[in-house]
């Protein structure tokens, strides 16, 4: 492990990065990934949000209860279901012809085991969580563990060539249709079987897109000792991921079980609300930086200056988000959702301040593994996984502003480690890092002032729909006529690097 560059090392932007030929055309890929997926990701965001409040006047708490108990479990093997192998085709390069068949066979095979074994499984925990319906949940819900493992291979491959377009229609295909699909049969009274159903049918067609737009054969692995090196490197990533769901989830599992079904309903449903902009924004990164990062895998300065270029951007769009969703929350939840939500909005605002630290760590994971450092990513979230679930149980004391506030005050502790590492692997100072974000931290706090003087200053009278507009119109414009002054040059230099990218001759 390198040390951590002295405050008197080269700033990011020295004549060490790459040759301007290279860096331009990886340049243009990145901003092409981001264009597209952004452009799927935000564009499914809107119909499904939409759908989702539709959705949620038509479903009860215990609705999402049920199924949130039974997603918990199909969340946790899905990421232990493609094995890893994903991410070892992305980050290996080199690998061509059978082995990519075969790493996608095995995929295949784990992920038809793995619904064999929710069949089993569902019975058991139904039993724990006492809740009958849970088995049948968890059985429907598997089916989904073989529709993914076909679409491994082909989206693995058209990430590592970036073709980052096709795919964001593969993602966008899977939300806009599941979110449909659940809406139809919401109206048509199914209930919480509406949840369950939708997501399968959303799979099923994303893996049909998948595979008409990147086939590729499979074959059953003849030598796995050829393949022992990505599969390490798959099961460290594999691991990793079980690890991060295993903390990221222990706040429902506690919720659960300690303040009861009702009360779940409620955190869950905050907490999809107030983790858009991780979820958006992490979704978006999981797309387009693997392939990037993994093109640069050798080249520090290259990986510093994806790195920097990349956290501020998250930052410009996820701290706003972050602090607008905790600010207008309350007005949110009363206009969309109606009084019987009202237990939502608490976890809402302080889930929503989580987010906003979340979204910016999500980028060292994909950078640890496209260095081949999956192994030391592993045990960062060990030790996550050790400390927050106590944290959260600890939390229920004060209710579901209590488990809300321990991942405000743990997380960024835990991620403490990856940030070191992470740094020094890039070559990059804290100061360069901190520098990235302080414009974005500095327009949100002042975008969180003009609203909370708006708030104060409108008269109660005005009904519910008003006030949020008038919210969200402060906030925006506030933010935006901020970012265009204050930090003009900035924005410049992004526009530069964009126009860059646009211009560079194909590779």
């Amino acid at each position: 492990m390198s040390p951590t560059p002295p405050s008197a090392s080269p700033a990011p932007e020295t004549p060490t990065t790459p040759p301007p030929a290279d860096r331009r055309s990886l340049d243009r890929a990145l901003v092409k990934g981001v264009a597209w997926t952004g452009l799927a990701r935000w564009g499914t965001q809107i119909f499904s949000w939409a759908a989702t409040l539709l959705i949620a006047r038509l479903l009860t708490k215990t609705d999402y209860g049920l199924v949130g108990y039974g997603t918990l479990y199909i969340g946790f093997v899905q990421l232990v279901n493609e094995f890893g192998v994903g991410a070892a085709i992305v980050r290996h390069r080199e690998l061509e012809g059978r082995p990519v068949a075969e790493l996608g066979g095995i995929s295949l095979a784990v992920g038809v085991a793995f619904w064999a074994l929710s069949c089993l499984l569902g019975f058991p925990l139904a039993w724990f969580f006492n809740e009958p319906k849970v088995a049948g949940i968890v059985a429907v819900l598997g089916v989904t563990f073989v529709t993914s493992a076909l679409r491994t291979l082909p989206r693995a491959l058209l990430t590592r060539e970036l073709e980052f377009r096709r795919v964001a229609m593969v993602d966008s295909s899977e939300g806009i249709v599941s979110a449909a699909a659940t809406l139809t049969l919401a109206l048509l009274g199914w209930g919480y079987w509406s949840l369950v159903l939708g997501g399968i049918i959303g799979s099923v067609v994303a893996t049909a897109v998948a595979l008409k737009v990147r086939p590729h054969r499979l074959a059953w692995p003849s030598h796995l000792r050829d393949l022992r090196q990505h599969l390490t490197f798959g099961t460290h990533v594999m691991g990793g991921r079980v690890a991060w769901y295993g903390y990221s989830n222990a706040d429902f599992f506690v919720v659960g079980k300690v303040l009861g079904t009702a009360a779940l309903g409620a955190y869950n449903f905050g907490w999809t609300i107030a983790t858009i902009p991780v979820g958006r924004i992490t979704g978006l990164l999981g797309q387009v930086v693997p392939g990037i990062f993994s093109a640069v895998q050798d080249e520090p300065p290259a990986l510093r200056r994806y790195l920097l270029l990349l956290t501020e951007g998250v930052a410009f769009f996820a701290f706003p988000m972050a602090a607008g969703l905790a600010l207008v929350a309350r007005d949110l939840v009363e206009v969309g959702l109606g009084p019987e939500w009202t237990a939502a909005i608490v976890p809402l605002q302080v889930l929503a301040a989580y987010s906003g630290i979340r979204s910016i760590a999500a980028l060292l994971p994909f950078l640890l593994q496209a260095v081949g450092r999956a192994g030391e990513a592993l045990r960062f979230s060990l030790y996550a996984l050790v400390v927050l679930p106590p944290a959260f149980w600890l939390g229920t004391r004060w209710g579901l502003a209590g488990v809300g506030w321990a991942w405000v005050i743990g997380y960024p502790v835990v991620a403490f480690p990856m940030y070191r590492l992470a740094l020094r692997v890039a070559e990059c100072r804290w100061r360069d890092y901190f520098s990235a974000i302080f414009p974005a931290v500095v327009a949100t706090a002042v975008m969180a002032g003009a609203v909370l003087a708006w708030q104060a200053f409108t008269p109660a009278t005005w009904p519910g729909v008003a006030r949020l507009v008038g919210q969200v119109a402060v906030g925006g414009v506030t933010y935006a006529a901020l970012a265009g002054t204050l930090y003009r040059k900035r924005l410049l230099a992004v526009v530069t690097t964009i126009r860059q990218g646009r211009t560079a001759p194909a590779t």
